[in-house]
């Protein structure tokens, strides 16, 4: 259509032509001369909409990348949050805990203790219930037990006067 719209601009200075001849030429040249602009315009929004979704793109790669990074401090929280508590001496030879035997003391602020224990957080999970799952988590007891880990921080109790509800 370039060429085309060249030639149309070309032959009209250069030769006589008839009325409705150069009329004919004129309207092919301004068809072509919109036909040109509108190609441009499509191409300008098709290279701004490819702009815009590789910055979508980036965009979305880095949230993934800080939520990776969440998941995997939080795993490794967990895990050592687990360490802690499984690391309580058991009374049996296949690892399980109770309650009395196995409790992780904490204290508040204000000095009082209370005690929490490895039942309270995970047996009374559903959870707990697959057997499968259940003789791992032994495993895991008879294995981690003995390493002895103790966290670099104590944990402190949050009592329900010390918490603003802001929902």
């Amino acid at each position: 259509k370039e060429e085309l719209l060249k030639e149309l601009q070309y032959v009209s200075p250069r030769k006589r032509l008839e009325p409705n001849d150069a009329e004919k030429l004129e309207t092919e040249k301004k068809r072509l001369e919109r036909d040109l602009q509108a190609a441009r315009d499509n191409q300008s929004k098709a290279l701004t909409e490819r702009l815009r979704l590789h910055c979508k793109r980036n965009k979305l790669v880095r949230e993934l990348e800080e939520t990776v990074r969440l998941a995997t401090t939080l795993h490794t929280q967990l895990k050592s949050l687990s360490a802690s508590t499984l690391s309580c001496s058991s009374g049996s030879s296949r690892g399980s805990l109770t309650s009395s035997r196995c409790s992780l003391a904490t204290t508040s602020s204000m000095g009082s203790t209370s005690s929490l224990s490895f039942t309270d957080i995970y047996l009374e999970q559903p959870e707990l219930a697959d057997p499968d799952l259940r003789s791992k988590l032994e495993g895991l007891l008879q294995d981690g037990g003995q390493g002895g880990y103790r966290p670099s921080s104590s944990i402190t109790t949050i009592h329900e006067h010390e918490v603003e509800t802001g929902c």
